[in-house]
């Protein structure tokens, strides 16, 4: 029963896309960036990512449950199910369940996607079964642990933040997006142990002619402080003034920003994403792709993830909104004699300070890396402005996805794979590549698909 009541609160349009639609922007998304790269090194690049991708997703499943657990602790729905006549085990076993389902879903899509690119299960059907039970067994054993996080969280947003470190560093230091050679000598035996890469590599040889067994073997809140005693310094005569609205926007903002720093989960998740991500792209694709273009690979990768970073945290905009939403804090700025748009605002305005530290993070990450700014300071100020008013156009999004969805996982969801998609389809990674005459020929050939021909 509870499984079922996963099921049908998952079963909406949000949700077929996270786990139908997504997957295929991954997929093709990838090979769009790096199959010509590998091909030209002799990889079947499709053969390679897809089942990095099955990976992926399964860290998708596992870290949306538990979003989902900790929004159900929040709500008094595991309060509610401690005093009904059911076994204590129920709740976790409906939420395991409905984690197969949706792992069985999201396998099927990429393995459709996979196969239209070009990728092939070259053994019988019983390695087709063990790879599936392979990747369903993975996402179970994430499920448990993301469950335990989602339990003890101080809410959704902490949980979301909380998840989303290990599951970056986890896929970017495997051998999910480049083989273990292409580390550094120092990073490779890290790579190579990782239980991630041990995983994939396992899928890779059950999806291969002669799936080696010993390979197969090894890869076994609300802030409680709100509004009610914020400092009130405004005459009550003035308070339709405009000056009122940007003082009380500018309280809340200070109550957003102090949840912010108070906050380790979502401090860390803040600081430590843009840290993480720069050196582990940088570390992995400066080799491959640093000799591309023009200028060094850091100059080209480090704008595109100051931007990447900052659309990323848009997505705990989206969590913290609705969680304002439905727990009730939004219902209680209306009773106070405040402007209507002053709650609004001071969300805006707190997220936008705290993205101009996760820029200057990444700035400062980038120049110990190499990046310099060649034109001075006023560049410098330029390029902030620039990543605040991209921000700005993100935090509207991320409020429009809040009030449209109907859950906070599905808010999570909705942003991250749109987020990551801009960045596959840009200049971050990869130079823009030059045309050349047949290249859609090729892919067609390379994609066993034959190019339309005019008569």
């Amino acid at each position: 029963m509870l499984a079922a009541r996963n099921l049908r609160r998952g079963a909406n349009a949000q949700s077929v896309v996270v786990y139908a639609v997504f997957p295929l922007v991954f997929v093709f998304g990838f090979l769009m960036l790096f199959g010509r790269v590998f091909e030209e090194r002799g990889l079947d690049y499709a053969q390679f990512l897809t089942p990095a991708i099955v990976v992926q997703w399964m860290f998708t499943v596992a870290n949306t449950s538990g979003v989902a657990t900790a929004s159900d602790r929040d709500s008094g729905m595991l309060s509610r199910c401690r005093w009904m006549p059911l076994n204590r085990g129920a709740f976790v076993a409906g939420r395991l369940v409905s984690d197969v389902v949706w792992a069985l879903v999201a396998v099927v899509v990429i393995g459709a996607a996979g196969h239209l690119a070009g990728f092939r299960f070259q053994g019988p059907v019983l390695a087709v079964a063990g790879f599936v039970a392979l990747a369903v067994a993975f996402a179970l054993t994430l499920t448990a642990a993301t469950t335990a996080v989602g339990l003890v969280s101080a809410g959704p947003e902490a949980a979301s933040a909380t998840l989303n470190l290990p599951y970056l560093v986890l896929i970017l230091l495997s051998t999910a997006f480049v083989p273990a050679s292409a580390f550094p000598d120092w990073l490779e035996p890290a790579v190579e142990a990782s239980p991630v890469s041990s995983v994939i590599d396992a899928l890779r040889s059950l999806a291969s002619a002669s799936p080696s067994a010993g390979e197969v073997w090894l890869s076994p809140g609300l802030d409680r402080r709100s509004a009610g005693r914020r400092r009130v310094g405004v005459h009550q005569g003035v308070r339709e003034g405009a000056m009122t609205v940007v003082f009380e926007a500018s309280v809340l903002a200070g109550r957003n920003i102090r949840r912010f720093l108070r906050s380790p989960q979502l401090l860390g998740d803040a600081l430590a994403f843009p840290l993480i991500l720069l050196v582990a792209l940088y570390v992995m694709f400066q080799e491959v792709v640093g000799g591309a273009g023009d200028e060094p690979y850091i100059a080209r990768l480090t704008p595109g993830i100051a931007l990447f970073s900052v659309a990323y945290s848009c997505t705990g905009t989206a969590v913290g909104f609705y969680g304002d939403l439905r727990g009730g804090f939004q219902d209680r700025l209306r009773t106070l004699p405040i402007g209507r748009s002053a709650g609004l605002l001071g969300r805006i305005t707190g997220d936008l300070v705290k993205f101009v530290l996760v820029t200057a993070v990444t700035v400062l990450v980038g120049c110990l890396l190499g990046f310099r700014f060649e034109r001075g300071a006023v560049a410098a100020v330029g390029f902030l402005l620039v990543v605040v008013a991209f921000a700005s156009i993100f935090l509207w999004l991320a409020v429009v996805t809040a009030l449209s969805v109907n859950s906070q996982e599905t808010a999570s969801g909705l942003l991250n794979a749109p987020v990551t998609l801009l960045l596959l389809l840009s200049t971050t990674l990869v130079p823009k590549p030059r045309r050349s005459p047949g290249s859609c020929s090729r892919w067609c050939a390379r994609t066993r698909c034959r190019a339309p021909t005019a008569r």
